[in-house]
Protein backbone atom coordinates (compact mmCIF):
# COMPACT_ATOMS: atom_id res chain seq x y z
CA UNK A 1 0.00 0.00 0.00
CA UNK A 2 1.25 3.02 -0.98
CA UNK A 3 2.71 5.72 1.35
CA UNK A 4 1.65 9.32 1.20
CA UNK A 5 4.14 12.02 0.44
CA UNK A 6 5.30 14.35 3.31
CA UNK A 7 6.64 17.73 2.50
CA UNK A 8 7.57 20.50 4.78
CA UNK A 9 6.64 24.21 4.65
CA UNK A 10 6.98 27.63 5.95
CA UNK A 11 4.47 30.24 4.99
CA UNK A 12 4.07 33.74 6.10
CA UNK A 13 0.34 33.58 6.23
CA UNK A 14 -0.37 29.78 7.76
CA UNK A 15 1.92 31.92 10.63
CA UNK A 16 0.38 34.90 10.69
CA UNK A 17 -2.98 33.23 10.99
CA UNK A 18 -1.88 31.05 14.04
CA UNK A 19 -0.01 33.93 15.77
CA UNK A 20 -3.64 36.01 15.50
CA UNK A 21 -5.59 32.59 16.78
CA UNK A 22 -3.16 32.24 19.74
CA UNK A 23 -3.10 36.56 20.46
CA UNK A 24 -7.27 35.49 20.54
CA UNK A 25 -7.16 32.75 22.82
CA UNK A 26 -9.13 31.75 20.16
CA UNK A 27 -8.06 27.71 19.84
CA UNK A 28 -10.64 25.11 20.60
CA UNK A 29 -8.65 23.89 23.30
CA UNK A 30 -7.01 26.18 26.05
CA UNK A 31 -3.69 26.69 25.25
CA UNK A 32 -0.73 27.25 27.69
CA UNK A 33 0.58 30.30 25.77
CA UNK A 34 4.70 30.47 26.41
CA UNK A 35 5.67 33.65 24.00
CA UNK A 36 2.39 35.96 22.94
CA UNK A 37 3.27 38.03 20.00
CA UNK A 38 3.06 41.37 20.96
CA UNK A 39 2.19 42.86 16.95
CA UNK A 40 -1.00 42.92 16.79
CA UNK A 41 -1.87 46.36 18.58
CA UNK A 42 -5.13 46.60 20.80
CA UNK A 43 -7.19 48.46 18.41
CA UNK A 44 -6.72 46.01 15.84
CA UNK A 45 -7.72 43.00 17.88
CA UNK A 46 -10.53 44.36 19.11
CA UNK A 47 -11.87 44.75 14.93
CA UNK A 48 -10.54 40.86 14.96
CA UNK A 49 -13.06 39.92 18.27
CA UNK A 50 -15.75 42.20 16.66
CA UNK A 51 -16.08 41.02 13.11
CA UNK A 52 -14.96 37.47 13.64
CA UNK A 53 -17.87 37.08 16.64
CA UNK A 54 -20.97 35.42 16.63
CA UNK A 55 -22.45 38.54 16.70
CA UNK A 56 -20.52 40.60 14.17
CA UNK A 57 -21.17 37.17 11.79
CA UNK A 58 -24.69 36.97 11.84
CA UNK A 59 -25.19 41.01 12.21
CA UNK A 60 -23.56 41.32 8.60
CA UNK A 61 -24.83 37.78 7.17
CA UNK A 62 -28.68 39.18 8.02
CA UNK A 63 -28.61 42.03 5.67
CA UNK A 64 -26.31 40.70 2.83
CA UNK A 65 -28.67 37.73 2.77
CA UNK A 66 -31.57 40.10 2.78
CA UNK A 67 -29.95 41.98 -0.25
CA UNK A 68 -29.67 38.91 -1.86
CA UNK A 69 -29.58 34.95 -0.98
CA UNK A 70 -27.34 32.95 1.37
CA UNK A 71 -24.88 32.16 -1.27
CA UNK A 72 -24.27 35.58 -2.08
CA UNK A 73 -24.50 36.88 1.05
CA UNK A 74 -21.76 34.71 2.46
CA UNK A 75 -19.27 35.65 -0.63
CA UNK A 76 -19.85 39.10 0.45
CA UNK A 77 -19.42 38.76 3.82
CA UNK A 78 -15.92 36.96 3.26
CA UNK A 79 -14.93 39.36 0.89
CA UNK A 80 -16.12 42.74 2.33
CA UNK A 81 -15.10 41.89 6.37
CA UNK A 82 -13.37 38.90 6.60
CA UNK A 83 -10.44 38.79 3.61
CA UNK A 84 -9.41 42.60 4.15
CA UNK A 85 -9.25 41.69 8.29
CA UNK A 86 -6.71 38.77 7.84
CA UNK A 87 -4.97 40.34 5.07
CA UNK A 88 -4.38 43.31 7.28
CA UNK A 89 -3.14 40.58 10.13
CA UNK A 90 -0.90 39.58 7.48
CA UNK A 91 1.06 42.37 6.65
CA UNK A 92 1.31 43.57 10.40
CA UNK A 93 2.66 39.81 11.17
CA UNK A 94 4.92 40.57 7.85
CA UNK A 95 8.18 42.30 9.28
CA UNK A 96 8.19 39.80 12.25
CA UNK A 97 8.24 36.89 10.20
CA UNK A 98 11.25 38.06 8.53
CA UNK A 99 12.51 37.91 11.18
CA UNK A 100 12.04 34.99 12.39
CA UNK A 101 11.91 32.44 9.79
CA UNK A 102 15.54 32.26 9.31
CA UNK A 103 15.66 30.86 13.68
CA UNK A 104 12.11 28.35 12.60
CA UNK A 105 14.04 26.74 9.47
CA UNK A 106 17.44 26.01 11.42
CA UNK A 107 15.27 25.07 14.42
CA UNK A 108 13.15 22.41 12.53
CA UNK A 109 16.68 21.36 9.95
CA UNK A 110 16.93 18.50 12.40
CA UNK A 111 13.38 16.94 12.62
CA UNK A 112 13.47 16.99 8.96
CA UNK A 113 16.78 15.36 8.69
CA UNK A 114 15.31 12.45 11.50
CA UNK A 115 12.24 12.23 9.35
CA UNK A 116 14.14 12.07 5.50
CA UNK A 117 16.12 8.80 7.49
CA UNK A 118 13.20 6.73 8.69
CA UNK A 119 10.04 8.41 7.31
CA UNK A 120 8.73 5.83 4.85
CA UNK A 121 9.15 3.27 7.81
CA UNK A 122 7.43 5.24 10.04
CA UNK A 123 4.31 5.66 7.56
CA UNK A 124 4.58 1.87 6.99
CA UNK A 125 4.43 1.18 10.85
CA UNK A 126 1.38 3.58 11.21
CA UNK A 127 -0.35 1.74 8.64
CA UNK A 128 0.67 -1.67 9.91
CA UNK A 129 -0.71 -1.18 13.01
CA UNK A 130 -4.17 0.37 12.38
CA UNK A 131 -4.79 -1.77 8.98
CA UNK A 132 -6.12 1.77 7.35
CA UNK A 133 -5.02 2.57 4.24
CA UNK A 134 -3.52 6.44 4.03
CA UNK A 135 -6.16 8.65 2.50
CA UNK A 136 -3.66 11.18 1.22
CA UNK A 137 -1.42 11.17 -1.07
CA UNK A 138 0.53 13.94 0.58
CA UNK A 139 0.42 14.99 3.68
CA UNK A 140 1.84 19.22 4.24
CA UNK A 141 3.31 19.72 7.36
CA UNK A 142 3.63 23.50 8.05
CA UNK A 143 6.03 24.52 10.80
CA UNK A 144 4.97 27.22 12.85
CA UNK A 145 6.20 30.46 15.62
CA UNK A 146 6.56 28.57 19.14
CA UNK A 147 3.87 30.59 20.57
CA UNK A 148 2.94 27.38 23.11
CA UNK A 149 6.36 25.46 23.16
CA UNK A 150 5.48 22.85 20.80
CA UNK A 151 2.49 22.23 20.39
CA UNK A 152 0.72 20.88 17.04
CA UNK A 153 -2.47 19.92 15.29
CA UNK A 154 -3.98 17.47 12.42
CA UNK A 155 -6.59 18.49 9.65
CA UNK A 156 -7.86 15.17 8.42
CA UNK A 157 -9.82 16.98 5.35
CA UNK A 158 -6.99 18.95 4.40
CA UNK A 159 -4.20 16.53 4.56
CA UNK A 160 -2.17 19.11 6.71
CA UNK A 161 -0.23 19.22 9.98
CA UNK A 162 0.60 22.36 11.71
CA UNK A 163 4.21 21.81 14.18
CA UNK A 164 5.64 24.35 16.20
CA UNK A 165 9.28 24.53 15.13
CA UNK A 166 11.05 24.96 19.09
CA UNK A 167 14.56 25.38 20.11
CA UNK A 168 14.58 22.20 21.66
CA UNK A 169 14.05 20.21 18.36
CA UNK A 170 17.51 20.82 17.79
CA UNK A 171 18.50 19.34 20.86
CA UNK A 172 16.15 16.24 20.93
CA UNK A 173 15.25 15.86 17.59
CA UNK A 174 13.81 11.99 17.90
CA UNK A 175 11.45 12.99 20.52
CA UNK A 176 10.26 15.67 18.35
CA UNK A 177 9.95 12.99 15.91
CA UNK A 178 7.42 11.57 18.19
CA UNK A 179 5.40 14.37 18.31
CA UNK A 180 5.19 15.53 14.51
CA UNK A 181 4.62 11.27 14.35
CA UNK A 182 1.48 11.99 16.99
CA UNK A 183 -0.22 14.49 14.29
CA UNK A 184 0.16 12.91 11.54
CA UNK A 185 -0.72 9.47 13.01
CA UNK A 186 -4.44 11.38 13.82
CA UNK A 187 -4.61 11.99 9.85
CA UNK A 188 -4.59 7.84 9.22
CA UNK A 189 -6.54 6.67 12.61
CA UNK A 190 -8.95 10.29 12.56
CA UNK A 191 -11.88 7.19 12.50
CA UNK A 192 -11.64 6.51 15.91
CA UNK A 193 -11.85 10.01 17.47
CA UNK A 194 -15.36 10.39 19.24
CA UNK A 195 -15.64 14.20 19.57
CA UNK A 196 -18.89 13.92 21.74
CA UNK A 197 -18.16 11.73 24.65
CA UNK A 198 -15.03 12.41 26.47
CA UNK A 199 -14.19 8.90 27.68
CA UNK A 200 -13.66 7.69 23.91
CA UNK A 201 -11.83 10.78 23.13
CA UNK A 202 -9.45 10.04 25.73
CA UNK A 203 -9.22 6.82 25.27
CA UNK A 204 -8.86 7.07 21.35
CA UNK A 205 -6.14 9.58 21.74
CA UNK A 206 -4.19 6.74 24.28
CA UNK A 207 -4.53 4.49 21.36
CA UNK A 208 -3.13 7.41 18.59
CA UNK A 209 0.02 7.76 21.02
CA UNK A 210 0.29 3.87 21.05
CA UNK A 211 0.44 3.64 17.20
CA UNK A 212 3.12 6.31 17.40
CA UNK A 213 5.13 4.97 19.28
CA UNK A 214 4.84 1.43 18.30
CA UNK A 215 5.60 3.18 14.26
CA UNK A 216 8.87 4.24 15.75
CA UNK A 217 9.60 0.67 17.03
CA UNK A 218 8.85 -0.61 13.38
CA UNK A 219 11.20 2.07 11.91
CA UNK A 220 14.15 0.61 14.52
CA UNK A 221 13.92 4.19 15.52
CA UNK A 222 13.38 2.81 19.73
CA UNK A 223 13.40 -0.13 21.36
CA UNK A 224 9.84 -2.57 22.14
CA UNK A 225 7.24 -0.55 24.12
CA UNK A 226 7.07 -2.74 27.74
CA UNK A 227 4.77 -2.25 30.30
CA UNK A 228 6.69 0.52 32.26
CA UNK A 229 6.81 2.64 29.05
CA UNK A 230 2.80 1.64 27.91
CA UNK A 231 2.27 2.72 31.56
CA UNK A 232 3.77 6.96 31.30
CA UNK A 233 2.10 6.86 28.00
CA UNK A 234 -1.16 5.78 29.48
CA UNK A 235 -1.03 8.10 32.25
CA UNK A 236 0.31 11.47 30.61
CA UNK A 237 -2.42 10.69 27.21
CA UNK A 238 -4.88 10.81 30.26
CA UNK A 239 -4.08 13.77 31.99
CA UNK A 240 -3.65 15.89 28.76
CA UNK A 241 -6.80 15.19 27.24
CA UNK A 242 -9.17 15.25 30.09
CA UNK A 243 -8.84 18.81 30.61
CA UNK A 244 -10.52 19.79 27.50
CA UNK A 245 -14.21 18.63 28.11
CA UNK A 246 -16.85 20.22 30.70
CA UNK A 247 -16.76 16.24 31.21
CA UNK A 248 -14.41 14.18 33.04
CA UNK A 249 -14.60 11.07 34.55
CA UNK A 250 -13.57 8.61 37.27
CA UNK A 251 -11.91 5.00 36.63
CA UNK A 252 -9.51 3.15 38.99
CA UNK A 253 -6.08 3.60 37.47
CA UNK A 254 -4.09 0.65 37.50
CA UNK A 255 -7.81 -1.61 36.39
CA UNK A 256 -8.16 0.46 33.12
CA UNK A 257 -4.22 0.69 32.25
CA UNK A 258 -4.18 -3.13 32.66
CA UNK A 259 -7.17 -3.65 30.45
CA UNK A 260 -5.67 -0.75 27.88
CA UNK A 261 -2.04 -2.44 27.74
CA UNK A 262 -3.93 -5.96 27.13
CA UNK A 263 -6.19 -4.89 24.15
CA UNK A 264 -3.12 -3.35 22.66
CA UNK A 265 -1.41 -6.61 23.35
CA UNK A 266 -3.97 -8.43 21.79
CA UNK A 267 -4.96 -6.31 18.87
CA UNK A 268 -0.92 -6.15 17.57
CA UNK A 269 -1.34 -9.99 17.85
CA UNK A 270 -4.61 -10.01 15.67
CA UNK A 271 -5.11 -9.03 11.80
CA UNK A 272 -8.48 -6.83 13.42
CA UNK A 273 -8.59 -2.89 11.72
CA UNK A 274 -8.19 -0.68 14.26
CA UNK A 275 -11.90 0.97 14.34
CA UNK A 276 -13.76 -2.42 14.74
CA UNK A 277 -10.60 -3.39 17.49
CA UNK A 278 -10.95 -0.45 19.32
CA UNK A 279 -14.38 -0.85 19.56
CA UNK A 280 -14.18 -3.91 21.55
CA UNK A 281 -11.79 -1.91 23.65
CA UNK A 282 -14.93 0.86 24.58
CA UNK A 283 -16.73 -2.04 25.01
CA UNK A 284 -14.76 -3.28 28.11
CA UNK A 285 -13.23 0.03 29.25
CA UNK A 286 -16.48 2.35 29.60
CA UNK A 287 -18.47 0.44 32.06
CA UNK A 288 -15.51 1.35 34.81
CA UNK A 289 -15.40 4.98 33.44
CA UNK A 290 -17.98 6.86 35.04
CA UNK A 291 -18.77 10.72 33.63
CA UNK A 292 -18.53 13.68 35.80
CA UNK A 293 -19.49 17.55 35.04
CA UNK A 294 -16.59 19.96 35.70
CA UNK A 295 -18.59 23.09 36.96
CA UNK A 296 -15.86 25.10 36.73
CA UNK A 297 -14.77 24.34 32.62
CA UNK A 298 -15.11 27.44 30.63
CA UNK A 299 -13.87 26.70 27.18
CA UNK A 300 -11.89 29.83 25.44
CA UNK A 301 -14.42 30.74 22.96
CA UNK A 302 -16.30 33.11 25.80
CA UNK A 303 -13.01 34.87 26.70
CA UNK A 304 -12.71 36.27 23.14
CA UNK A 305 -16.17 36.97 21.72
CA UNK A 306 -17.81 40.03 22.70
CA UNK A 307 -20.84 40.40 24.51
CA UNK A 308 -24.08 40.83 22.39
CA UNK A 309 -26.28 43.33 22.77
Amino acid sequence: MKNPKVTFHFSLEVNAVYALEMTLQAHAIKMEIQNLPIFFDRAFLQRCREELSLGGFFWHLRSLTAAENLDVGLKKWVESEIHPLLEEGVKRYEQHWREIVHTLKENATPLVEEWNEYGQKILQGINFVSRFPWVHEEIKVFFLEPICDGHGDAFLEEGVVTFEAVEKIRQKPKKALLGLIHEIAHLNTAKIIDQLDIRRKVLAEVVNDFVAHQSLVTAGVMPALDSERLHRIFTHTINQWMTESEESFTYDPQKLRQLVEEWWSEHLESNVVLNDSINKLFRKALPIMRTIKKPSFKPNPPHFLPKIP
